[in-house]
């Protein structure tokens, strides 16, 4: 029996529709992680219609408040899910979340500021956010780092900090 995630209940089909209704009913109060799990039921479709631009609305009222809304916030507005893409707008909220401490964050950003996406380029912040990703064990980050230090762009070449 496969694990259920996070939306995903082991009872009645039904549950999904209690959830939604739940989460919106709390949502509209003002409730920002309510807001969050409303944008993910509205995305994955579980107790409502897939709706990519209402997911997005209530993905934007809850990265007001929640890094991981953010994030998914983020990644919308990169590309084009629920709205026009927007790489300008999604550099700025993954640098909020990667503020917060959101790993995912800091190395999304970091290939923005490496390839110049949404804003100037920076090879030396782009290495920076790397080395901070790759501390927390995050293997891209280990390996965008290597590739760093191996052609020497944001980082002093330095052949055995890459092999490491």
């Amino acid at each position: 029996m496969p694990r259920p995630t996070s939306l995903e209940g082991a009872g009645d089909p039904d549950d999904g529709l209690s959830v939604a209704g739940w989460f919106g009913a709390t949502a509209s109060s003002g409730d920002l992680t309510a807001a969050f799990n409303l944008g993910l039921c509205f995305a994955e479709g579980v107790g409502v219609r897939k709706d990519q631009e209402r997911a997005a609305q209530s993905m934007r009222r809850a990265a007001e408040g929640v890094a991981e809304a953010q994030y998914m916030y983020a990644r919308m507005l990169q590309n084009g899910r629920g709205m026009t893409a927007d790489d300008k707008q999604a550099r700025v909220w993954f640098e909020r979340a990667a503020k917060a401490g959101l790993v995912e964050a800091q190395v999304a950003l970091a290939e923005m500021l490496y390839n110049g996406r949404g804003g100037e380029r920076s090879s030396v912040a782009a290495a920076h956010l790397f080395k901070q990703a790759a501390a927390a064990g995050h293997a891209g980050a280990m390996f965008a780092i290597g590739a760093l230090y191996e052609t020497g762009q944001g980082l002093a070449l330095d052949y055995k900090a890459a092999q490491k």
